[in-house]
Parts: structure tokens; C-alpha cells; sequence
């Protein structure tokens, strides 16, 4: 499933991350990618509740850690972990809207407990998830 990165479509509610925004222009040009970087897209959005360790992706794929993070980093304009996030909050928000409590979010979008989902949704979108589902 290829993740869209529309807007939230009411206008209170915070846009998905700037950065899968950023990411979704460099990518405008699908064919222009990498068949490195479009693999790493690939992998995480089909496994972004447990993407596993960059290390495992770098054997899978025959490439170094390093030269995965730079060449994703080139062509996408942020790091793989960052996406990974970016991608764990637009689920997490479509999760909130569905009315979903915001610890079966953090169960069902990848994080550890709420108090990790809280932190890096308040990081990406300025509020937490406790003052969105109110919004």
C-alpha cells in the first residue's frame, strides 16, 4: 500500500508531517528514483510497523548501511528513520480521527507505548495526540 500524503481534510487539524510532504515532491518523478531508494520506500511503507534494523534491509538489499542512508538522504531529502516516523504519525492521525484511543494508536502504529507516540507526534505536528483528539 503506497501511502498518500494529502492534507488532513480539516483545515484545524495539523498537515501529515512536512517531512512526507517534502518527500512526496522529490518524489514527483517516481521514475526518477533509484531502484535503491524506491526499494527502501517500498520496504517501509509495506513494513512500517516493524521495519526491522537498517543492517537487515542493507543485506537484503546488498548495500552498506551507509550508502542506503545516503543515497535516501540525496534523492528524498531526509533519512529513512525519518520517514519511518513520518509515516507511523500520518497513520497515527487517521487512526485519531476514527476515533481510536490514542493507546491502541501507539500499539497499532509501531511505537513502543503512548508516551512514544506522544513525543514524536507533538515533535511532528505541534500538538499532542490528547489535545488533537479534543480539537
Amino acid at each position: 500500500m503506497r501511502l498518500g500524503v494529502s492534507a488532513v481534510p480539516d483545515s484545524s487539524v495539523p498537515p501529515v508531517p512536512a517531512v512526507l510532504a517534502a518527500a512526496a515532491e522529490a518524489r514527483g518523478a517516481d521514475a526518477a528514483l533509484s531502484p535503491l531508494v524506491r526499494q527502501v520506500i517500498d520496504h517501509l511503507e509495506t513494513n512500517y510497523l516493524d521495519p526491522g534494523l537498517l543492517r537487515d534491509l542493507a543485506l537484503m538489499l546488498n548495500k552498506s548501511r551507509f550508502q542506503i542512508i545516503r543515497s535516501f538522504r540525496r534523492e528524498m531529502h531526509t533519512t529513512p528513520h525519518a520517514y519511518l516516523i513520518g509515516l507511523r504519525i500520518a497513520h497515527a492521525i487517521r487512526l485519531l480521527q476514527r476515533g481510536e484511543s490514542i493507546a491502541q494508536v501507539a500499539a497499532a502504529t509501531g511505537f513502543s507505548d503512548q508516551s512514544h507516540l506522544t513525543r514524536h507526534f507533538k515533535r511532528w505536528t505541534g500538538t499532542t495526540p490528547g489535545v488533537f483528539l479534543r480539537s
